[in-house]
């Protein structure tokens, strides 16, 4: 290698790591504001409390980082008769005693970063919750019991040990936002079709291989994430997901986008590091034109691509045509 040949290797090099760099700060800007627009459903916890008569009924109560390790299963749940908004994270909880069952005003429950290894059976009983969140736990499994939870909007249960979505866990129809990050899930089920609410999918870090044709049925999903797993390829009636806008399939095994694709206009796509040799042969797949001189698709005009602010495109690979 010369050096006007190394020189080219080392520009290459520090273009790649900048790229990858706008594409990372723009994936944190935007969950930032999908979090923003869901946060009537992901409900902030504060201490409040009301006074009735001589006794204290809180509505929304806050024990995160609290150093509680149990609680006791004689506790009286009277004055959380009113309880709408808990938080017990940021503890060292392994279960809930069956008491709380009785929490039946309870809409948000926040349980992160404590030591479940699986779901209280308790909670399935709050027929009212609207929130779940389990994030940071050792939780190996989701119950066949989670489909009681049927006024559910919010379910959040990152950074666990959950091998499977169950099927049950599809018959959620209220659910608007999932968030199974960094887990070690192998397939999503084809039942996934009935989430017929749900409009946030975060499926980041896990052992993903394939994805059914059932998840082109999601027609409210706006916002998918599915990067860093071993996906192959995407359905080929991918382009009947009409509400999608973002779509972060970064870090798989994907070696062609279906000809579909050209249905879709997206406000973010991230396809980097994939195995992606040859863009579709398709006349209307809208590239945004960001701006950014580190992109390395190459050749689009030659497809027919038409170049408009609609689609961001983040990619560390060189297309061939």
């Amino acid at each position: 290698m010369d050096k006007r040949q190394t020189k080219q290797f080392k520009d290459q090099k520090r273009k790649d790591k900048l790229a990858i760099k706008i594409a990372k700060k723009e994936q944190k800007d935007l969950e930032k504001r999908e979090k923003e627009e869901f946060k009537s459903i992901f409900l902030t916890i504060t201490d409040d409390t009301k006074q009735t008569s001589n006794m204290t009924v809180f509505s929304e109560h806050n024990f995160r980082t609290f150093p509680i390790n149990s609680i006791s299963s004689g506790a009286s749940m009277k004055v959380f008769k009113n309880l709408k908004k808990l938080d017990l994270s940021y503890n060292r909880l392994t279960t809930l005693p069956t008491e709380m069952e009785k929490l039946q005003s309870l809409v948000s429950l926040q349980l992160h970063h404590n030591q479940f290894e699986e779901i209280p059976d308790c909670i399935f009983n709050l027929v009212t919750l609207q929130n779940l969140g389990l994030d940071f736990n050792k939780v190996t499994y989701i119950k066949e019991k989670i489909s009681k939870l049927s006024k559910l909007k919010g379910l959040s249960i990152s950074n666990n040990q959950i091998i499977e979505i169950p099927p049950a866990l599809c018959e959620l129809k209220t659910l608007i936002w999932l968030n199974l990050d960094h887990n070690s899930i192998v397939f999503i089920p084809k039942e996934v079709e009935e989430l017929s609410s749900l409009q946030y999918l975060y499926l980041r870090d896990n052992q993903i291989t394939t994805i059914p044709d059932s998840f082109c049925n999601l027609s409210k999903l706006t916002s998918a994430h599915l990067s860093n797993n071993l996906i192959k390829q995407l359905p080929n009636e991918f382009g009947k997901l009409n509400s999608l806008l973002t779509l972060s399939i970064a870090n798989n095994l994907i070696e062609f986008l279906p000809l579909t694709f050209s249905n879709l206009s997206f406000d973010f796509v991230d396809i980097r590091s994939n195995q992606i040799a040859k863009t579709p042969d398709i006349n209307s797949l809208i590239v945004e034109d960001s701006g950014n001189p580190y992109c390395q698709i190459t050749h689009l005009e030659n497809q027919g691509f038409t170049k408009r602010r609609s689609m961001r495109f983040f990619s560390t690979f060189k297309v061939k045509v």
